[in-house]
């Protein structure tokens, strides 16, 4: 299927607005997330669904599971927020977690990957602890192949599953020795990095916390 990059905004969808079905936007800050960027990124995205609406033009919003409403990170937050007025426009959201591809890593799993690498051991966290859901590519590509033949509006799909993140630092260290991680530890990091600003590293206090079960 032909597709048009319409960059992050979308001033070119009315000249292609023929060749135009549905249009996918993956576009998120890479920087730190600032008031100005946040601000900046949802009148953007507002103005980007009102004109897939007045094109009547398919949207679909890649979402995030880092968008629940535990998630203390600005990535979450802004997530959270940008998906509600994703649903308010009547709009799509396919929900999809840390994209994973082990053979050619990209983007922030490549990031972990190389700081998993450098570590002399695996950490184990305990039980119930950083939950975090990891998308594989190859899902991706066909959850967004069937985005595109769809005709629902206003849904949520989420493809993805839940792992121990220790099970994701296993997969890509070098190392084979684990370090067991005390639960109190757990308990004052994550009370240190809600008050700390953690910058690039800001994504952590989406997965650090203890997930409650029955």
């Amino acid at each position: 299927m032909p597709t048009v990059d319409l960059g992050r905004k979308f001033a070119n969808a009315e000249a292609t607005r023929n060749s135009l079905g549905v249009i996918i936007d993956a576009a998120f800050p890479t920087n730190k997330i600032s008031k100005q960027i946040k601000s900046e990124y949802m009148i953007n995205l507002r103005n980007n669904l009102d004109m897939a609406n007045d094109l009547n033009l398919r949207y679909i919003y890649i979402g995030s599971y880092s968008s629940h409403s535990r998630s203390r990170s600005k990535y979450g937050q802004l997530k959270r927020e940008a998906e509600r007025l994703v649903i308010l426009k009547g709009a799509n959201i396919l929900r999809v977690g840390l994209i994973t591809d082990p053979v050619n890593p990209k983007g922030r799993y490549q990031q972990f990957a190389n700081i998993s690498r450098l570590l002399p051991f695996i950490p184990v966290f305990p039980v119930n602890w950083c939950p975090i859901f990891i998308t594989t590519l190859e899902d991706f590509r066909l959850e967004i192949e069937k985005s595109l033949v769809a005709q629902k509006l206003n849904t949520i799909t989420s493809v993805g599953k839940a792992v121990t993140f220790s099970t994701l630092f296993e997969a890509s260290s070098k190392s084979t020795k684990k370090f067991y991680i005390p639960e109190i530890l757990m308990i004052i990091g994550m009370y240190f990095c809600r008050l700390l600003p953690l910058g690039r590293f800001d994504i952590v206090k989406s997965i650090l916390y203890k997930e409650e079960r029955n």
